[in-house]
């Protein structure tokens, strides 16, 4: 089953956020700064610079995103959600 993205990404400073939709199921994907690092160009980002290319990075990011629902590796929690941890970020598609 494909997996979309909302259009809209949220970056509050220590995390980013996008929902991702799974049929119909709605999953939160996190990734926080340390996770940002990892990915190409973003390695000593700042917070405004996250905060400028949000999109950019959430978009870096789907693949990750994608892998962690797809083995339906989710948190715990009363919110079903997905974080990306700097270890376990895909670089290659």
């Amino acid at each position: 089953m494909s997996i979309t993205f909302d259009e809209q990404v949220t970056w509050d400073a220590s995390m980013l956020y996008v929902w991702a939709n799974q049929g119909s199921e709605r999953v939160r994907c996190r990734a926080g700064r340390e996770t940002i690092a990892e990915l190409p160009g973003y390695t000593h980002a700042d917070s405004p610079t996250i905060a400028k290319n949000k999109i950019a990075i959430a978009n870096l990011l789907k693949p990750s995103f994608e892998r962690k629902i797809g083995a339906r590796a989710f948190d715990d929690g009363a919110i079903k959600s997905v974080t990306v941890l700097r270890t376990e970020v895909v670089t290659e598609v």
